[in-house]
């Protein structure tokens, strides 16, 4: 299983000023991100050294 460590506050601050059900998605992809072997591309994209872009 994966750890995410999101960087300062910008996830938080992000995170709390969407609605329920966008908070509802991040939580799906978080998830899927976490425990799949493979993330499809869909939802995950490498940036660079160590540093992704989560697609929502």
């Amino acid at each position: 299983m994966r750890t995410l460590e999101p960087f300062q506050d910008y996830y938080w601050d992000f995170y709390l000023a969407q609605s329920k059900a966008v908070q509802t998605k991040i939580d799906y992809v978080l998830h899927i991100v976490m425990t799949v072997e493979r993330v499809p591309t869909k939802f995950f994209k490498h940036i660079e050294d160590g540093i992704y872009e989560i697609r929502i």
